[in-house]
């Protein structure tokens, strides 16, 4: 199993548990892995400047992904690794760090759409003993 980390503002940090070995890769090193897997998958990157993160498209039959070019490489590789998901790489040869920063942020955007969406605010804010005092009266 692989656990990524943040090293530093610049670098991902992936250790690999069951030999103890340690695999480096800056954020832009993992973004031109992105950019190639990309290409291999007939998928153009496009850099824009405008009010938005990018995400993936069909503009006019050509398969695209948008980036906004002011984002930090960290960020750039979330929205083309998210985009690049959306597609599907499942059957595709990634380089295990690769595969698992696709994963790590599927994983945090999911947790951000159930946050965003308040399912889990609605859950924690029930009052477990309601359930009970109306079974009660009921009898």
């Amino acid at each position: 199993m692989y656990l990524l980390t943040a090293y530093s503002a610049l670098r991902c940090l992936l250790f690999h548990g069951s030999c103890g070995t340690f695999l480096f890769m800056t954020l832009d090193q993992l973004l031109k892995e992105l950019e190639e897997l990309a290409a291999r998958s007939g998928i153009t990157i496009r850099y824009e400047k405008g009010d938005f993160d990018g995400g993936y498209c069909i503009l006019k039959a050509e398969r695209l992904i948008v980036v906004n070019r002011k984002l930090p490489a960290g960020r750039k590789a979330s929205v083309v690794a998210q985009a690049i998901a959306e597609v599907g790489v499942e059957e595709l040869y990634l380089k295990p760090a690769v595969r698992e920063f696709i994963e790590e942020e599927l994983s945090k955007a999911a947790q951000e759409a159930i946050r965003a969406s308040g399912v889990g605010a609605a859950a924690e804010h029930e009052d477990p003993t309601r359930e009970e005092t109306a079974t009660q009266t009921s009898e």
